[in-house]
């Protein structure tokens, strides 16, 4: 009986997403609306505060939805399909994906090929999933940290965790473009993706947050180190915008393709990485911060809708995997290239002695 109630509950989801064009739509929509209605009642701060109330609570609901029912999408991942590690032993099927990916009748490498794609698609995964987790504790602290001002207690305290937290999901948006990027320096021997180096960035995010605590720690009892202590909500905001323009761009290509309603909001949350920190940290213009509030809510939905229906679809990984040999051809040709225009005929042609050029006839 369970089985079956998930079943009911993976089949609603998945029709979910037939109809993601008509949500993404009515999600613009929506924004657009809201900007107009902050128009209207920028100066009325009893409603604003309403508003903004409302919107940290869909934050959390919609963030904790997502984590939730992530579990029953079913993602193609070709797994039944992709299994043979035997050259010469691969099913009817195999062999067609096999050529779809531009490998036609060399199993060897087309093995190798799968073998990183798969690897690059469960680590993407997790940390997709980690990304969600850190909003929402992100947005948890947000509602706690509004909960106490309006009753005048003591904030400064929650202050020490938003950008932590938001810089923790930074890291884990970088670590996932790290692997959509580094699948084209997977290991040609073995064919093993190496896993994203991200220990850098995570010991400079350790950097970062240590050195912020110190500074709001001097704060609490000297108010002259306040303002050292908003330059790191400038400092997370660049770095979130940064971050996010470099995993959208990713997507941004023509294996891929996405709609236009689909990476037009996503760029714009990317726009907006800059001044949320200052925002909604400060409230330094409730009305802003309001709108700033519903557009991240309305482009995090967007932007999930879009992964996972890349993730869905199978996209994502015919993009893991003919990547890498687009990578490994366009190398070679690039090679041929510059020897073509060098003038370099032949490994071993003869060269003048003074330039140490190829003599060319």
């Amino acid at each position: 009986m369970r089985k079956n109630e998930y079943k009911k509950i993976g089949n609603s989801i998945n029709r979910l997403f037939k109809n993601s064009d008509k949500i993404v739509c009515g999600l613009i929509g929506l924004l657009m609306v809201s900007a107009l209605i902050c128009s209207f009642i920028y100066q009325n701060e009893t409603l604003l505060k309403y508003i903004y109330r409302i919107s940290l609570v869909l934050q959390v609901l919609v963030i904790s939805v997502v984590i939730i029912f992530s579990h029953y999408i079913r993602y193609n991942t070709w797994g039944k399909e992709l299994t043979t590690e035997e050259a010469g032993a691969l099913s009817d099927k195999e062999k067609k994906i096999m050529e779809s990916c531009g490998y036609s009748s060399d199993e060897r490498k087309w093995i190798k090929a799968k073998k990183i794609a798969n690897n690059a698609l469960s680590e993407f995964k997790r940390f997709w999933y980690w990304i969600w987790f850190s909003w929402l504790f992100l947005y948890m602290a947000y509602f706690i940290r509004y909960c106490l001002k309006i009753r005048e207690g003591n904030t400064k305290i929650i202050d020490f965790f938003l950008n932590p937290l938001s810089n923790a999901n930074t890291l884990m948006l970088l670590i996932c473009y790290l692997i959509l990027f580094e699948i084209t320096l997977a290991d040609e021997q073995t064919g093993i993706s190496e896993k994203p180096n991200w220990a850098p960035w995570a010991s400079l995010f350790l950097i970062i947050t240590f050195a912020e605590i110190m500074i709001r720690s001097l704060a609490l009892s000297n108010a002259t180190y306040e303002n050292y202590a908003k330059i790191f909500d400038w400092i997370n905001g660049i770095t979130s915008g940064a971050v996010m323009a470099l995993f959208v761009g990713a997507f941004d290509n023509e294996f891929i393709k996405p709609k236009f309603i689909y990476i037009a909001p996503l760029y714009l949350y990317m726009a907006i990485q800059a001044i949320f920190p200052t925002y909604l940290n400060h409230g330094e213009n409730l009305a802003i911060t309001v709108l700033i509030c519903i557009t991240t809510l309305v482009c995090k939905t967007i932007l999930f809708l879009f992964v996972v229906e890349q993730i869905k679809s199978g996209r994502l990984l015919f993009y893991f995997i003919r990547i890498r040999k687009l990578h490994n051809d366009f190398d070679d040709k690039w090679k041929k290239f510059l020897r073509a225009t060098s003038g370099c005929k032949e490994k071993g042609a003869s060269k003048n002695k003074k330039t140490g050029r190829p003599i060319t006839p």
